[in-house]
């Protein structure tokens, strides 16, 4: 199982600040072992799965791209439950998502066929 974190969504995210590499590669497993809530199906054999992240001092939501023939997660966005925007409703039918997805899937689907990005075991 790997998990990418394509370099757009690092530097527009920050996350880094309050999430571990170890809290987003378990959200990532189980993202692949099929325990988040799946949102939408892009194409073929990919889906966004919705996983929700609580540590001692935050809690949180994280959106992944995963595919399941070649156990690969690619970590799309992650917002802190209390960020109004996207954080309280990440669902697909909140259309600032929906914009948001739009355009980090361009800037990911650029990071992948460009190899800008992190990969890492899990």
């Amino acid at each position: 199982m790997k998990l990418i974190i394509p370099n757009s969504v690092k530097k527009l995210d920050l996350f880094e600040k309050i999430f571990t590499l170890q809290i987003l590669k378990k959200a990532a497993r189980k993202s692949l072992l099929g325990l988040g809530k799946k949102i939408k199906l892009p194409e073929n054999n990919l889906l966004i799965s919705k996983i929700n992240i609580t540590t001692k001092s935050v809690a949180a939501r994280a959106l992944y791209l995963v595919q399941l023939k070649d156990e690969i997660a690619v970590l799309i966005l992650i917002r802190k439950k209390s960020d109004k925007l996207l954080g309280q409703n990440m669902s697909i039918q909140n259309s600032q998502l929906e914009k948001v997805l739009s355009k980090y899937l361009d800037l990911i689907y650029n990071d992948l066929s460009t190899n800008s990005y992190q990969e890492f075991e899990i």
